[in-house]
């Protein structure tokens, strides 16, 4: 029937765990959203829950092998406004219990930057208010008596945004101009100073490696797309403390690149281009 054609997909965001020993995946049914988890080995449900309507649930990523974070979206309605606001749920697997985390802020309440492996907490960058600039909170995901929340990055120079490496470091911050423009603002490590390090046009070519960076723990060396000299998107070094471009790492002969391949530990692994199809090309022989 033309409705098989038509209807939206019944599954959708299938996702490993941190080890590959489960996998989750979404189920819509009668327009209600159903996290399922299932045993990679051999395929055995473990869990499910509903989430309430499909149209209400963002995104779903794991935190270990037993801890789920879900975002969703929440409504509140006065006399003076009705908003639409997005909070953070932590589904426990083998407990199979539902519940929020997170902090009380605004109508963002999902901005996770880092999720630990283990499972054991994430950062979520926090506004109390629309008007105020976000710091960084580490957010326990311990299913008991969990501690506290813990403030690990403070708002500082007007920062509209911050980034992590895979250690749960937060290194970067851009703060944005309404004149469309961003400074960018650095550290190799914790415990030193945040230091200026350029500014960058949101229209430029820059821009396209600056709006998301990505760093791994104990390197200031990166690996961002930009312009080669073909004009196509190659794949380059980019040095963090400078904001300086190195060398040309990959180019494809004939199309552009559309993105790097990174393990949990940051490593690069290959990347991504698309002719007639999606392809890898891989740096690791085994893969």
């Amino acid at each position: 029937p033309v409705e098989a054609f038509t209807a939206p997909a019944g599954l959708a965001d299938a996702e490993l765990s941190a080890t590959g020993a489960a996998f989750a995946y979404l189920r819509v049914e009668d327009g209600k959203a159903i996290l399922k988890v299932h045993s990679s080995d051999d395929l055995r449900a473990l869990s499910a829950v509903d989430l309430g309507s499909a149209d209400d649930v963002n995104w779903f990523r794991w935190a270990g092998d037993d801890t789920l974070l879900v975002s969703v979206m929440l409504e509140q309605e006065n006399n003076r406004y009705h908003a639409r606001f997005s909070r953070l749920m932590a589904f426990d697997v083998p407990r199979q219990t539902l519940r929020y985390v997170g902090l009380k802020q605004g109508i963002v309440g999902d901005d996770v930057i880092h999720v630990d492996r283990a499972g054991r907490y994430f950062l979520l960058s926090v506004r109390r208010d629309q008007t105020a600039s976000p710091e960084v909170w580490r957010v326990s995901l311990d299913h008991g008596e969990g501690a506290e929340p813990e403030r690990v990055q403070e708002k500082t120079r007007g920062v509209d945004r911050w980034w992590a490496d895979n250690a749960g470091v937060v290194r970067l911050g851009m703060r944005f101009s309404e004149y469309g423009s961003a400074r960018i603002w650095y550290r190799s490590g914790p415990g030193e100073p945040f230091r200026k390090i350029t500014r960058v046009s949101t229209g430029s070519d820059a821009w396209s490696y600056w709006r998301e960076p990505s760093f791994r723990a104990g390197s200031d060396l990166g690996y961002v797309m930009a312009s080669g000299d073909g004009g196509r998107r190659v794949l380059r070094e980019i040095d963090y403390r400078t904001g300086e471009l190195g060398r040309v790492v990959y180019e494809h002969p004939e199309w552009d690149l559309d993105r790097a391949v990174y393990d949990a530990s940051g490593r690069l692994l290959g990347v991504v281009y698309t002719d007639d199809e999606p392809r890898t090309h891989w740096f690791d022989g085994e893969l």
